[in-house]
C-alpha cells in the first residue's frame, strides 16, 4: 500500500474521519489521502485536523498508516490504549 496523493480540501459534503470515526460537517477543512494496493486497489479516505495532528506527534503510528495499512478508526482506539496504560492520578 502506498500514498498517491494527499492534500487539504473543504469538505462539500458529510465525512466520517478514517481516524478517529466522527462524523465531519460540510464546510470543513480536512486531509483527504489517496492510497493504492495491489490487492485493494485504489482508496480514498478523510481525517479531521486532530487526527492529522496525532500522527505528526506520533510518528510511528503515521509510518504505519502510510505504509502497512490500519483499519478505520485506528487513532480512536490507538487513544483509547494510551488512557488505560496511562497512571492513574
Amino acid at each position: 500500500m502506498r500514498c498517491i496523493d494527499s492534500k487539504e480540501v473543504k469538505t462539500r459534503k458529510d465525512h466520517q474521519c478514517f481516524g478517529c470515526l466522527e462524523i465531519i460537517p460540510v464546510g470543513t477543512t480536512m486531509n483527504r489521502s489517496t492510497f493504492a494496493s495491489d490487492n485493494d486497489g485504489i482508496w480514498t479516505n478523510y481525517q479531521c485536523a486532530e487526527c492529522d495532528q496525532y500522527l505528526i506527534d506520533n510518528p510511528d503510528l503515521n509510518h504505519e498508516f502510510k505504509f502497512y495499512g490500519v483499519e478505520e478508526g485506528f487513532i480512536y482506539e490507538h487513544k483509547q490504549e494510551e488512557s488505560q496504560d496511562a497512571p492513574e492520578k
